[in-house]
C-alpha cells in the first residue's frame, strides 16, 4: 500500500474541545484506522484558529510571547482572573475576546447579550499599553457580547454623556441607547504610535440582516423579541461613533465581529483582518501542502457562516491549488451544505452517533470525534487497498 500523509488542522469545537484537543482526537482516530500500517502513515498535527478561542495561544507560540496574569471584569461584570500574552523584546501583546468576555464564561441560564460587557477586554488592553506594548494583536470571536465595544471603550477611558449632558459609564448593549455623545480623545492619546491589528473571525458587517445582532446574538442568548432592540441600539451608537471618529463603518465587512467590538476598534484606528487567513499565513500552512494526501479539519458547527471568514474557508482557499481532498468533521450541521461542497470541500461528516442532548454531546465530543475520524480513515484505507490490489 502507498504511504499516506494526513494534515489534521481543525479549529476548536466551542464549549467542548480546544483546537489542540480536537487535533489530538482526530489524529488518534486516524491512527486507529491505520493500525498495522504505521510505517506508511504520517500525521501532521496543525491546530488552527480564526480569531476566536485559541487564537491567542497559537500566536503566543509563534511570537514567543509569555503569559501575563491580570485581574479584570468578566462579561457579567464579575471580578475574575484572566490573562493575555506579550513579548517585551518585540513590544508585542496578544489579547483575545474569547478569553476576556467569551460566551463560555456566561452560564447558559444567564446568557443575554443586552446585559453582557466587553469591559474586560479594555482592562487587558490598558494593561498591555502600560507595560510598553507598541503592537497589539486583538483577536475577536466567541464573545458573549453585542455591545459594540462600549464596555471596552469605557475601560479605556471614553467619556460618554446622555441627552442631559450627564456623564455616564455605559457597559452593555442595553446602555447604548442612552448615549448622546462619546469622546474618544482619552483613548486616542493612549494609542499614539501604537499599531492595532484586529483579527476578526467573520466577514459580517455591524448592521443589517447579516450583521452582529441578527446573525450572532441568538447564539448568545437573545430571543427573537430582543433582536430589533439590539439592532436599534447598535445603529444608534454606531452613528455616534462614526461622527466622533469621522469614519463610516456600519456596513463595512468584519465590523460585526465579537458583537461589534471590531467596529469600535476600527473607529480607534485598528486595522481589520481575517483572523483565519492571518493565522494560516503566519504559521505558513501552505508550505506543508505539497506532500499532503488528505486534509482533516472541523469545528463545532457548520452553518451559513462557515464560508464567511471561518477557518475552514481559509483552508479551502489555501489548499485549492493543490487539489487536496478536504474532509470536515463537525458537531452539527445547520445549513444547506451544497455551497460548502461547491467551495472545494470533499465531504462533511457529523460526529454525533445517537440522539442526545446538547450537554451530552459536548461532554462526549472527544470520543465521538475520534470515532468519526477512525470511520473515515477506515473508508480511505479500504478504498486505497482496493485501488492498489
Amino acid at each position: 500500500m502507498k504511504s499516506f500523509h494526513f494534515l489534521v488542522a481543525p479549529d476548536s469545537f466551542k464549549e467542548s474541545l480546544s483546537a489542540q484537543a480536537a487535533t489530538a482526537a482526530i489524529s488518534n482516530g486516524l491512527a486507529r484506522a491505520f493500525s498495522g500500517l504505521e510505517a506508511q502513515l504520517t500525521i501532521t498535527q496543525f491546530p488552527l484558529a480564526d480569531g476566536g478561542e485559541g487564537t491567542m495561544t497559537l500566536l503566543a507560540n509563534h511570537f514567543a510571547a509569555t503569559k501575563n496574569d491580570i485581574e479584570t471584569i468578566g462579561p457579567l461584570g464579575e471580578s475574575r482572573h484572566s490573562y493575555y500574552f506579550s513579548n517585551p523584546d518585540s513590544h508585542i501583546a496578544i489579547i483575545e475576546s474569547a478569553e476576556l468576555c467569551g460566551l463560555p464564561l456566561v452560564p447558559p441560564s444567564k446568557r443575554n447579550p443586552l446585559n453582557t460587557t466587553s469591559y474586560g477586554l479594555g482592562v487587558a488592553i490598558n494593561h498591555a499599553l502600560a507595560a510598553g506594548a507598541k503592537k497589539l494583536f486583538v483577536a475577536l470571536g466567541g464573545s458573549a457580547t453585542n455591545d459594540c465595544g462600549i464596555g471596552m471603550l469605557t475601560a479605556l477611558g471614553a467619556r460618554c454623556v446622555n441627552q442631559y449632558g450627564q456623564i455616564i459609564s455605559p457597559l452593555t448593549a442595553h446602555d447604548l441607547a442612552s448615549i448622546s455623545h462619546c469622546d474618544l480623545t482619552p483613548i486616542s492619546a493612549k494609542l499614539i504610535g501604537i499599531e492595532l491589528i484586529v483579527l476578526c473571525d467573520v466577514q459580517n458587517p455591524l448592521l443589517g440582516p447579516q450583521g452582529a445582532s441578527y446573525i450572532f446574538a441568538p447564539q448568545k442568548g437573545a430571543t427573537a423579541a430582543m433582536l430589533p432592540l439590539l439592532e436599534h441600539n447598535l445603529h444608534h451608537f454606531s452613528q455616534i461613533l462614526e461622527a466622533t471618529s469621522q469614519k463610516s463603518f456600519a456596513h463595512k465587512p468584519q465590523t460585526g465581529a465579537a458583537g461589534g467590538i471590531a467596529a469600535a476598534l476600527f473607529a480607534l484606528g485598528g486595522h481589520l483582518q481575517s483572523g483565519s487567513q492571518f493565522i494560516i499565513e503566519q504559521l505558513q500552512l501552505e508550505t506543508l501542502l505539497p506532500d499532503v494526501d488528505y486534509i482533516f479539519t472541523g469545528e463545532g458547527q457548520i452553518d451559513e457562516q462557515t464560508l464567511q471568514g471561518k477557518i475552514i474557508s481559509a483552508i479551502v482557499t489555501t489548499a485549492k491549488k493543490f487539489s487536496i481532498p478536504i474532509i470536515v468533521l463537525t458537531g452539527s450541521t445547520q445549513a444547506n451544505l451544497q455551497p460548502l461542497y461547491d467551495s472545494g470541500i470533499s465531504a462533511i461528516f457529523g460526529i454525533t452517533q445517537q440522539p442526545q442532548s446538547l450537554t451530552e454531546a459536548l461532554t462526549q465530543s472527544e470520543e465521538a470525534l475520534t470515532k468519526a475520524a477512525e470511520n473515515v480513515g477506515r473508508l480511505i484505507r479500504t478504498l486505497e487497498t482496493q485501488k492498489n490490489s
